[in-house]
């Protein structure tokens, strides 16, 4: 059961990201946000694929929230668990 849930939430955060990628033209405080909430979902993304065991997808979302923020903590320790 849980499983199906995970995938569920992963499909959706992945079409976030679609979704947000094809607004490139925003500017200032509407880019920040759009911004923050790609790197929430994907870390998100990478969170459920963790879960499912899915360990090259685990990577490609913490790269993509790293190429975004290169510090954060939860994509390096996400990417780190299943390296």
């Amino acid at each position: 059961m849980q499983e199906g849930k995970y995938k569920f939430a992963a499909r959706h955060f992945a079409r976030v990201v679609d979704y947000l990628q094809e607004e490139d033209m925003l500017i200032g405080d509407e880019k920040r946000k759009r911004d923050a909430l790609m790197l929430t979902s994907y870390l998100n993304m990478a969170m459920c694929q963790l879960k499912l065991g899915n360990n090259l997808d685990v990577v490609h979302s913490c790269e993509k929230a790293l190429e975004m923020e290169p510090r954060n903590e939860k994509a390096l320790y996400r990417r780190a668990t299943v390296r």
